[in-house]
């Protein structure tokens, strides 16, 4: 009797420490993923925002930015590009005028985006306008998102807008 006790207590022990293992590990898949996801989108924010020559007037709000960016090499031709964060969804978007919009981060907590000019402080008109803070929160579950959170990442990035005239 005392056998069998001590045997489903080391049954019960080694089956505990498993499935905490397998939650840790897929923990770190998780992080991961949301790690490369952030990368990739930091990236291209980056990139649209480094080279926006323009905002439009009343194309900037807490949520979404409107840029224009070249497109072609030679910078005589634009096109608009909109990131928007859909908080219905929890997503944060690229949509190139007339195309779709593609998805470049899921499961969005909470996202803002604040805006500053050359001397660091709120822009008092579109013109104004030079720096552009990202900040967000994305997370990951175990099993369903009605679950309790295993993964939480916070991305925060500032971008200055460097073809941009702040001369009218």
């Amino acid at each position: 009797m005392i056998a069998v006790t001590l045997c489903a207590l080391l049954t019960l022990a080694g089956l505990t420490s498993f499935i905490l293992t397998l939650q840790g590990e897929r923990s770190l898949a998780n992080y991961s993923e949301m790690n490369e996801k952030a990368r990739k989108m930091l990236e291209q924010v980056g990139r649209d925002l480094r080279s926006a020559g323009d905002v439009p007037a009343g194309g900037y709000s807490s949520t979404s930015l409107q840029i224009l960016i070249p497109s072609d090499t030679t910078g005589t031709n634009w096109q608009t590009v909109t990131w928007a964060y859909n908080a219905n969804a929890g997503t944060f978007t690229r949509t190139v005028a007339g195309g779709p919009a593609v998805t470049y981060a899921t499961n969005v907590t909470t996202f803002n985006f604040k805006y500053y000019n050359n001397n660091g402080v709120a822009p008092s008109s579109d013109v104004d306008l030079k720096q552009v803070q990202l900040s967000m929160s994305m997370q990951r579950y175990l099993t369903t998102s009605n679950a309790a959170s295993n993964s939480e990442y916070v991305i925060s990035a500032q971008f200055t807008l460097r073809s941009k005239s702040t001369t009218v």
